[in-house]
Parts: C-alpha cells; sequence; structure tokens
C-alpha cells in the first residue's frame, strides 16, 4: 500500500481481448474477479498480486496504478 493507504496496483482487464473464458476468476487468491460475458476486477478487493496477468491466455489484463487505469474498465463494488 502507498503512504496514503491505497494500493499501488491492481489489475485492469482490456475488454476487447478479454474472452470469458474465466481463468483469472478461478486462479484470483483474493476472488477480486468475476466474469460475466468478460472478466470485471473488484479494485478495491485486488492485491496487485499479479496471478492474472501471468494466466490471461489472451493478455488481456494488465496491472495499472490509480492513476494510470481507465475508471470505466473497474468495477468498485
Amino acid at each position: 500500500m502507498s503512504p496514503t493507504g491505497q494500493r499501488e496496483r491492481y489489475a485492469v482487464v482490456e475488454r476487447s481481448r478479454c474472452t470469458g473464458c474465466g481463468l483469472c476468476e478461478q486462479l484470483c487468491p483474493v476472488r477480486a474477479i468475476r466474469v460475466t460475458y468478460v472478466a470485471n476486477v473488484n479494485a478495491q478487493r485486488c492485491t496487485g498480486c499479479g496471478v492474472c496477468v501471468q494466466n490471461c491466455p489472451q493478455g488481456a489484463i494488465r496491472l495499472a496504478t490509480a492513476s494510470t487505469a481507465p475508471a470505466a474498465e473497474t468495477e468498485s463494488a
């Protein structure tokens, strides 16, 4: 976490590349990802571990910081 208490990085899905295979949802150790057609990341739950990034067969997930991730690509609830 940063000194402000916010997570420094979290997963962001490039929705146009996601096929909805569900592998990221299965592998996420904190259950921060839900797949409904495409993957959706709960940025507040995500720890930024990178398991989803390393295992996405489509390369549709990347780690971002609050300043680099578009708000429309993350889910806050």
